[in-house]
């Protein structure tokens, strides 16, 4: 099956709205506007009721486009003040068994238990590794047999308060985001290829009034 995703990035110079259809492992474009926006200072919201007229118009932009209603969307958010940290988790088993998807879910669960930050929403979670028993490290434990699963993830966090002020201005125009992601993982994702996939370097994003740096790192 197919699958239709909206993502919304709201910056300082204007409000990016795109619609993408993915067919295998390809993403097309649908629909896509871009309108100057309002109420928003160094990738932070400054003035809520300013924000909301260019995000309805950008809105309603994409809707004459498709011909229907826009109701959630993936929010990609500055990375402005986010941390970075890496975490490990664990989950013991009684006698040694194959490990399953479950499985892999409750132990990056057990890494991000207590390790989030007060005031800090998590953004992201991605496992670096994963080891079974102890000594074998693999990139995916599923379908292996093991008593022990272990893990190290780096996790990456945002502000609650413009995160949440954001959310808030979101639903204020009937829109629901479903996920959030980093702008800058978009920029990588924009000149990514087998090449840059191995190897170690920064991409770097001048906007408005800030400017990303952003380091890849391949592990």
């Amino acid at each position: 099956m197919n699958k239709i995703y909206a993502g919304i990035d709201v910056g300082t110079d204007s409000i990016k709205l795109v619609v993408v259809e993915k067919i295998k492992k390809e993403f097309h474009l649908l629909a896509s506007t871009k309108v100057k926006s309002k109420g928003v200072k160094r990738s932070e919201v400054v003035d809520a009721k300013q924000l909301v007229e260019p995000l309805k118009e950008a809105i309603k932009n994409i809707e004459d486009q498709l011909n229907t209603k826009l109701k959630k969307v993936v929010l990609c958010v500055s990375s402005k003040n986010c941390i970075f940290n890496i975490v490990d988790g664990k989950k013991d088993f009684e006698e040694p068994c194959i490990i399953t998807g479950e499985d892999i879910k409750d132990v990056l669960k057990s890494a991000i238990k207590n390790n989030t930050t007060n005031d800090y929403e998590l953004v992201t979670a991605i496992p670096i590794n994963f080891k079974i028993n102890g000594n074998k490290t693999v990139k995916d434990p599923k379908g292996l047999t093991g008593k022990k699963l272990e893990t190290k993830v780096v996790i990456t966090e945002v502000p609650k308060e413009p995160l949440y002020k954001l959310l808030g201005i979101l639903d204020v125009c009937n829109l629901e985001a479903v996920d959030i992601a980093f702008g800058t993982t978009g920029d990588y994702y924009e000149v990514r290829n087998s090449d840059l996939d191995t190897k170690v370097g920064a991409i770097i994003n001048i906007g408005e009034d800030t400017t990303n740096i952003s380091i890849f790192i391949y592990l």
